[in-house]
């Protein structure tokens, strides 16, 4: 294996996730597949912990961040289906990650 570029783990975690969605859709093996969900289950939750763990919840910043990703992520459904442009997606989306770039300690 060749010697990579080591990442955050944060960021190191996001890239495993993507990437095991990539191994998902590539795998023609059942068995593989659903262990290959099960992994990632596990790491988003592994993730979402770390974020619930490191932020509070009672903070006014992270209401307003964690009602903007609720609104992001309609808006992208939304968009998905047609019922909403790309375009208001992109910034209802851009929305929420500034919104979280503000809670999160720097």
């Amino acid at each position: 294996m060749a010697k990579r570029k080591q990442r955050s783990l944060g960021k190191g975690m996001l890239t495993l996730y993507d990437e095991l969605g990539d191994l998902i859709q590539a795998t023609g093996d059942a068995d593989r597949r659903k262990e290959l969900l099960k992994q990632q289950d596990d790491l988003w939750d592994e993730i979402a912990r770390m974020v619930e763990e490191v932020l509070s919840a009672d903070d006014a910043k992270y209401i307003a961040a964690t009602g903007a990703m609720t609104d992001a992520v309609a808006a992208v459904r939304d968009a998905i289906k047609g019922l909403k442009s790309i375009v208001d997606a992109v910034n209802v989306a851009a929305k929420a990650i500034d919104l979280a770039s503000k809670v999160i300690p720097v």
